[in-house]
């Protein structure tokens, strides 16, 4: 908890002292909208083994100059993610196997402070509130004792002796960079370091989202 006390005091400094910096002078340029989508990396943990969701992300952005070099750019962005992973137990008398295969949407509203180093090359980092949407999670156990096979399909939701502990809101911090090929269209990466997690029952969306995106601004 006091690492994650400290990224946000990190990341609240960094925007005072890059914003603090900049001259006083007059904003002529008027607020815009934008489009970007792409996709997303969310690394999922479950149990002792981490794996790796493949999704996609759509939305808009809004941004407002401050001054000649920052700006202020809330987001709206639609990010899905699904995943699979596998887990083998073998006994003297056979294997149990179990594959789980689990989909999410999240809706996420960054609020970053955008700082432009050059005409081609600008960053851009603040927080971000996340709210899980729909989440679906099914396991196929397959169980081969003394060569008998039987297949069971469940979801983990629905098992009433197993507590229900999904976070349905986190919170986190974005870095991110952004090369200019116009002054309208721009290639994104960013990485998101989630402050809370989303949990369900024992399964968590670890810490760590990486996105890649194509933006338009409507200038």
């Amino acid at each position: 908890m006091r690492i994650h006390k400290l990224i946000l005091a990190l990341l609240f400094a960094t925007c005072t002292t890059l914003f603090a910096q900049e001259e006083k002078t007059d904003v002529k340029t008027k607020s815009y909208f934008g489009l970007k989508a792409g996709f997303n990396i969310i690394k999922l943990t479950e149990h002792d083994d981490k794996t790796f969701s493949f999704g996609f992300q759509v939305g808009s952005t809004l941004t407002i100059p401050m001054s000649k070099r920052f700006s202020f750019q809330p987001e709206i962005l639609l990010q899905t993610a699904s995943g699979e992973s596998k887990y083998v137990n073998t006994f003297s008398n056979g294997t149990i196997e179990q594959e789980s295969k689990t989909k999410i949407a999240l809706l996420l509203f960054p609020l970053n402070f955008k700082y432009i180093i050059s005409k081609k090359v600008d960053i851009d980092l603040g927080p971000t509130i996340g709210l899980v949407l729909d989440r679906n999670e099914k396991i196929i156990e397959t169980q081969n004792i003394d060569g008998v096979i039987t297949v069971y399909e469940f979801t983990p939701q629905a098992n009433p002796y197993i507590k229900n502990r999904e976070t349905t809101v986190a919170l986190a911090a974005n870095l991110g960079t952004n090369y200019n090929f116009t002054e309208k269209v721009y290639l994104g990466f960013r990485y998101s370091l989630f402050i809370s997690e989303f949990q369900n029952i024992d399964n968590t969306l670890d810490n760590s989202l990486f996105a890649f995106s194509l933006g338009y601004n409507f200038k």
